[in-house]
């Protein structure tokens, strides 16, 4: 039994192949990452808005200049899955005030 297999692209230009090409590099390096390593990491900004919620609440104990420095921080980090979920095709609002919810309870 082999383990080998062939792919066949199609795409309407060079550019097109070169960066379906460049995709499936990456993914058979994740994958190949994950069999050796066995770690997985949670994604889709999961990490950014865990830190942004936790930004949030210490910002709550802070005053003055401090308390909007962290939480102009935690906004930034959110702009993360907020991209991520735009470049998706999902509602970015909707996505990440559901990802706040999860993540604040």
């Amino acid at each position: 039994k082999s383990n080998a297999i062939s792919m066949l692209l199609r795409g309407s230009s060079k550019l097109v192949l070169d960066e379906a090409e460049r995709s499936i590099h990456d993914a058979i390096c994740v994958i190949r990452c994950l069999v050796k390593k066995k770690a997985l990491l949670p994604g889709g900004g999961a990490p950014e808005m865990e830190v942004a919620v936790q930004l949030r609440k210490l910002a709550q104990t802070r005053t003055g200049a401090e308390h909007y420095c962290w939480k102009a921080f935690a906004d930034a980090l959110e702009l993360i899955p907020y991209t991520l979920a735009e470049n998706a095709g999902l509602s970015p609002i909707v996505t990440v005030t559901e990802l706040r919810t999860q993540h604040a309870n």
